[in-house]
């Protein structure tokens, strides 16, 4: 069996949990039906496990691909397929499970039972799953059924979103020193493509490259399609030292908390812009409740008092008051609740109004991309997000996965299956100010606009 270069590290490294994030037509499913067969015969009766988010499709991917190897291996017949339930046999005593594991029950993969401890355990196309948890708990309850020295391989293609929770997956685990990660592309494994593919990629690469890029170097730097497409992480993401040197001897003008609260299922974020004495824009540390995660849904007078000992914390930080810094805020209009409590219990130097404009979301939009285009807005960089309900740090940050998320629907809508709470939040806030045109555009402005 021929084993080409990246995908010989499946066999040689000592680590049990390999990580595979590869594009298109890099020979990926192929290297793992050959570590499959390789597994099968040098582990009598033990199991192996092959899972994937869609049951339905292992019948024609995965299934037909160990066939394939089989074949070119010289194991005609080594590997008895059946079906209802899809799995499949060698005369070494192993079984094949095949198993779905996406949806958004998590308890699917729970009463999973093996009679001989796995082997080797794949889960392929990865980034076809609902989120990370999905990934987590497929993991533990197959790692239970694991032999020692058992091996999980994860696979997935990059997704075309940024944001994609499989991209933020793997670039955290890249350099884990519990995962083998394994970065493959075509070129790879060139010399063995048939010459048709070479005229297919090379042909995308000529006239579509950007598209070439993401499908065949899963590089993800060049989409287009976002609805915040002008925020670039490396120019606009600062942390606090950056931000100090590049706003060194301004002040804040103004702060404007922009808001989005939580109707049902949705998160409650707050983004604080302050506007510097230049007229551009920093957001500060954002407040961010999400009641999914935090298994519990608080009542508007609930949520405001940790909205509070979040505000306490800011003006310690940052001294709006002592150094007359006015302060407004822009919140959802549907979040009718929130506003009537915050203004109850906020103290009168807070100017809470609502923010109506939802029904323009293409202009709103447009302003904060412009806005990230002239350079005028920066986040700040706080190494993840602090969740003022259970004191504790996440440890991505959700405005910014947001930002890198979001994409418009052909009717030129926000895709309501991806999370928009901070990015709403975030618009709010600056199209209060920057909503005026004259605010984006500074000659040689020396303090903001009034």
């Amino acid at each position: 069996m021929k084993v080409l270069k990246p995908y010989d590290k499946l066999y040689k490294s000592e680590r049990t949990r390999v990580i595979l994030d590869a594009p298109r037509s890099c020979g990926k499913s192929v290297s793992m039906a050959q570590l499959l067969a390789y597994t099968c015969i040098n582990n009598i009766n033990h199991d192996i496990f092959v899972g994937r988010a869609n049951y339905n499709s292992l019948h024609d991917s995965f299934a037909q691909e160990i066939l394939d190897v089989q074949a070119s291996i010289g194991l005609d017949g080594f590997f008895k397929l059946k079906v209802s339930p899809l799995r499949m046999t060698t005369p070494l005593g192993n079984t094949i499970d095949f198993k779905g594991i996406g949806g958004a029950d998590f308890s699917r993969t729970r009463g999973l039972k093996t009679t001989k401890k796995y082997a080797l355990a794949i889960i392929d196309e990865a980034q076809q799953l609902r989120n990370e948890l999905n990934l987590k708990h497929a993991i533990s309850t197959i790692a239970r059924n694991m032999m020692d020295g058992g091996k999980i391989v994860i696979a997935g293609n990059p997704h075309e979103v940024k944001g994609h929770w499989w991209n933020q997956f793997c670039a955290k685990m890249r350099f884990s020193p519990d995962y083998e990660f394994i970065d493959a592309t075509c070129f790879d494994i060139w010399k063995v493509l048939p010459e048709e593919m070479k005229k297919e990629i090379n042909n995308e690469f000529k006239y579509n490259p950007a598209m070439a890029r993401f499908m065949y170097l899963g590089s993800l730097d060049e989409l287009q399609g976002g609805a915040y497409a002008q925020f670039k992480k490396e120019e606009h993401y600062l942390t606090e030292e950056q931000l100090a040197q590049k706003f060194n001897g301004e002040r804040f003008e103004y702060v404007i908390f922009g808001a989005d609260g939580a109707i049902a299922r949705d998160s409650t974020c707050i983004c604080p812009i302050a506007i510097m004495s230049s007229g551009r824009a920093v957001v500060l540390e954002r407040f961010y409740y999400d009641p999914k995660a935090a298994g519990i849904s608080l009542a508007p007078v609930q949520l405001v008092e940790l909205i509070k000992e979040y505000l306490d914390w800011m003006e310690n930080k940052y001294g709006f008051t002592y150094n007359d810094v006015e302060k407004y805020w822009s919140i959802d209009c549907a979040a009718a609740d929130l506003i009537t409590q915050l203004r109850y219990d906020l103290t009168n130097d807070n100017n809470i109004h609502s923010f109506k404009e939802k029904s323009t979301q293409l202009r709103t939009n447009a302003v904060v991309n412009d806005a990230f285009a002239k350079g005028v807005l920066y986040i700040k960089n706080t190494n993840g997000q602090y969740l003022w309900h259970s004191h504790r740090v996440m440890q991505d940050d959700p405005l910014v996965t947001q930002l890198e998320s979001v994409v418009w629907t052909p009717t030129y809508k926000l895709d309501p299956a991806i999370p928009n709470d901070c990015t709403d939040a975030l618009t709010y806030g600056v199209n209060y100010y920057y909503l005026n045109p004259d605010n984006l555009h500074f000659p040689a402005r020396q303090i903001a606009y009034k």
